[in-house]
């Protein structure tokens, strides 16, 4: 079970629940889609279930949500032994409970942020001296009560602003090649 709390202390950049699932054991992401694999069932052979309903793309067999990490209250994996009430999968079963409103209002701001000032300079990575990107992830949420006791409300905000993305691969794969190359 992955929980709020767990998300929020996770010290990565931007957190896609797709990403998160990857923690569970049995569950990976080879091809890097956001669809896992569990225990080497075909990615697109999971079923997603989002507050309870199912929100799996019936032709692709693909998640068809995208939820920001902010707005989850927890994840469930079932990755085997499931029961009768998890059918219509050969893979894993992903459960989904998001957050809402309660009797006080409450709220959050996040920054997550990759920059190349923090690769190139003192790094002792001579090819990263060139290069410029970056990468900032917001994300805010807001909740509280309509009618005490009765009604709520909850909402989320996600907000991507990156340049040159394609430089964050290029890093990664200097650095591979940089310790192949010794």
């Amino acid at each position: 079970m992955i929980n709020s709390d767990f998300i929020a202390g996770l010290p990565v950049l931007g957190t896609d629940y797709q990403d998160l699932l990857t923690l569970v054991p049995g569950v990976t992401d080879v091809n890097g889609t956001g669809n896992p694999n569990v225990h080497g069932a075909r990615d697109v052979d999971n079923l997603t279930l989002v507050n309870g309903f199912n929100t799996t793309d019936p032709v692709s067999g693909r998640y068809g949500q995208n939820l920001n990490a902010e707005s989850i209250e927890e994840i469930e994996v079932v990755t085997g032994g499931a029961g009768a009430g998890n059918s219509g999968a050969q893979g894993g079963f992903i459960k989904i409970l998001t957050k809402s409103g309660g009797n006080e209002l409450e709220g959050s701001f996040r920054v997550d942020m990759r920059d190349a000032s923090l690769d190139k300079h003192g790094s002792g990575k001579e090819a990263f001296q060139d290069l410029d990107f970056y990468r900032r992830i917001y994300s805010a949420t807001l909740g509280g009560p309509i009618v005490k006791d009765r009604f709520w409300y909850f909402a989320s905000a996600y907000w991507n602003d990156q340049e040159d993305v394609e430089t964050l691969q290029e890093v990664q794969r200097l650095t591979v090649l940089k310790y192949l190359r010794q």
